[in-house]
């Protein structure tokens, strides 16, 4: 194989093996329409996305939410897809405040076919996760991007 980067020189040739290597850009986009209130572990509705794997490829996600608890939480938010929990991030809401809770992870040795990356979360007590009903700008978000041959 190839290496990604491959120095190129004037007339050298783009070899397919040296194509297939570079990135394929964005696979899907989630925004989350509503807000929705966790205790339990559950599906953010809205965040996820389903796409059609290539064996040997990286994906880049990224993920972004608002949370917010009234009383004080501990939360726990997943990339996983369903099976195979591929990132988390759990940490302390303080009581009355608003949390930003983001990451990007590389996901990597997924089986060539149909996939869906999601999001799930759960709290101590219950906690809002904002969508657009807020304001737009606070809404929860995730994207999968193929960023290049593994």
């Amino acid at each position: 194989m190839a290496t990604p980067n491959t120095t190129f020189v004037s007339g050298a040739i783009l070899t397919a093996t040296q194509q297939n290597n570079l990135a394929w850009g964005t696979v899907g986009n989630a925004t989350k329409s509503a807000d929705q209130n966790v205790t339990t572990l559950a599906d953010v509705s809205g965040l996820s996305v389903a796409f059609t794997a290539v064996a040997s490829r990286v994906y880049l996600v990224t993920v972004m939410l608002n949370l917010y608890s009234a009383a004080g939480a501990s939360c726990g938010v997943y990339l996983t897809d369903g099976t195979t929990t591929f990132q988390e991030s759990i940490g302390t809401i303080a009581a009355g405040y608003q949390q930003t809770r983001s990451f990007s992870t590389y996901v990597t040795g997924l089986t060539a076919g149909s996939k869906t990356l999601k999001i799930q979360a759960d709290a101590s007590a219950s906690t809002t996760i904002y969508g657009t009903s807020i304001r737009a700008s606070l809404a929860a978000k995730m994207t999968v991007i193929d960023i290049g041959a593994a």
